[in-house]
């Protein structure tokens, strides 16, 4: 047993020992950050975020996925993150993706210290405007069958009297007035169902 300890505690002194040395190995000399330009009030070198923006989400994101810390974050803001939301340091918008795209989540207002790594999140955010889906899942008057949607026409105003929807309307001619870029549109009850997923209008 008191071998074992032994053991034990040489293992620790051994451990903590690397791990200083690697510490002071890669830390700054002071010499480095000697010019009072060097270094911002956090004591961060002044020009290191500009110089990472550029390629800090290839550097670490192999790193964040195998530790597990982008799955965390993904957790934590789809359990937590409600209401007007303000991230603070958000870099280059790791985070800006992982919100849940709820009701809940009435705004997401992102800030940090360094221009360039807001640069890449404004970025990503316009790249996702370009890839938004509008999805319609609609009732509306039958493009064909005719005689259905003489039907559908003459009952109209008790149908929207009732239920408060006009089932009458001409889905396919709302969504080219509204300037959507459709990608595939398919009926089914006989025409009077559309399920279309478009485009936002193009800017």
């Amino acid at each position: 047993m008191k071998r074992k300890v032994a053991w034990a505690g040489a293992g620790l002194v051994v451990y903590a020992g690397a791990a200083w040395g690697v510490y002071q190995y890669l830390r700054p000399s002071g010499s480095e950050c000697a010019s009072t330009t060097c270094a911002t009030t956090n004591g961060v070198p002044e020009g290191v975020w500009e110089g990472l923006a550029g390629g800090y989400d290839a550097a670490v994101d192999r790193d964040e996925r195998v530790t597990g810390v982008l799955k965390r974050r993904a957790a934590l803001l789809s359990s937590h993150a409600r209401g007007h939301v303000l991230e603070i340091a958000c870099g280059t918008g790791r985070n800006l993706l992982l919100y849940p795209m709820t009701p809940e989540v009435v705004r997401v207002t992102a800030t940090d210290a360094s221009p360039a790594m807001l640069d890449v999140a404004r970025t990503k955010l316009l790249e996702q405007d370009g890839k938004a889906r509008i999805l319609l899942l609609e009732h509306g008057r039958p493009e064909r069958h005719a005689w259905l949607a003489k039907y559908i026409d003459r009952r109209a105003p008790r149908h929207a009297h009732k239920w408060g929807c006009w089932w009458n309307r001409d889905i396919s001619k709302l969504a080219e007035e509204a300037g959507l870029v459709v990608h595939e549109k398919t009926t089914y009850h006989l025409g009077t169902g559309y399920i279309i997923i478009a485009s936002p209008p193009p800017q």
